[in-house]
């Protein structure tokens, strides 16, 4: 019987990541040209001891290797650079979701939620009136533009609850 061909040792992830990128001259953004993640943001694979090989994003290797970050940080590596396909550890710093949304809203990437609502807390009020009343749930969902579903949660107060 005849022996599988010897395995090669993988490169090094220190190696794998540095030719993974291309730096960008102009803004100093090292970009990932390998493997993205379907956000946008660069990946690449890994295994730790111990642990299955997956994929990880890009930016987090780079805070672990070249800034000392711990990879399993619970705090997010967030651009400076508003770059997803960045991962020059100079244009990374750790934050909460709330520095990273709050980041966001500072520099315009993001908007309001306020002004995409279909609902105001005087609506509520309104709908939770209305089943009391015995109006069906589809009659509100279409005076209102809602899925039926979501009336009922609103009425069952699974939604909107901090609304009396």
């Amino acid at each position: 019987m005849r022996k599988p061909p010897p395995r090669h040792e993988p490169l090094p992830i220190e190696v794998r990541f540095h030719a993974g990128y291309k730096v960008n001259e102009t803004n100093g953004c090292w970009e990932w040209r390998k493997a993205h993640h379907n956000h946008g943001y660069g990946a690449i694979g890994w295994k730790l001891p111990g642990r299955k090989k997956r994929a990880y994003l890009a930016h987090r290797i780079a805070g672990h290797l070249l800034n000392g970050w711990d990879l399993f940080d619970p705090l997010m590596f967030c651009h400076t650079c508003d770059n997803k396909q960045c991962v020059n550890p100079a244009h990374l710093y750790r934050g909460t979701n709330s520095d990273n949304i709050r980041d966001a809203f500072a520099r315009g990437l993001m908007k309001p939620y306020r002004h995409h609502r279909k609902l105001y807390p005087a609506d509520v009020i309104y709908i939770r009136k209305l089943s009391l009343l015995g109006m069906p749930h589809r009659a509100i969902a279409d005076k209102y533009g809602l899925f039926v579903r979501s009336v009922t949660r609103i009425v069952n107060r699974h939604q909107w609850r901090d609304v009396v």
